[in-house]
């Protein structure tokens, strides 16, 4: 069995920020993502718990390591001191290589 070094990017923000962050991961060429309503909490307290829908939404996505340095860098430059948004990258390994491309990407 063969492995794929990738990398898993996490985005956590605000749900009104669901469609523009969908839009960002489109425009970089990314066909695949997971997204889910989450809660938590942290300095400004619980956020989604006591309401019907979660406050905030998470992104994961399998990028190649270029890529994910240029989608963390858009992140921080739409949304840091403007949304209370984290980002954040893992190593990972996939089995479907087929689906996960080693394409360069040139961080801008």
């Amino acid at each position: 069995m063969d492995l794929t070094p990738i990398k898993l990017v996490t985005i956590i923000g605000p749900k009104k920020i669901k469609k523009e962050i969908m839009y960002i991961l489109r425009s970089a060429g990314i066909s695949g993502y997971t997204y889910y309503y989450v809660y938590g909490g942290g300095e400004h307290q619980l956020r989604g718990d006591e309401l019907e829908e979660a406050e905030n939404v998470k992104f994961r996505v399998l990028v190649p390591k270029l890529l994910a340095v240029t989608l963390m860098k858009v992140i921080s430059e739409s949304y840091f001191g403007k949304e209370k948004v984290v980002a954040f990258e893992h190593d990972a390994n996939v089995i479907r290589t087929d689906k996960f491309k080693q394409v360069d990407y040139e961080a801008t």
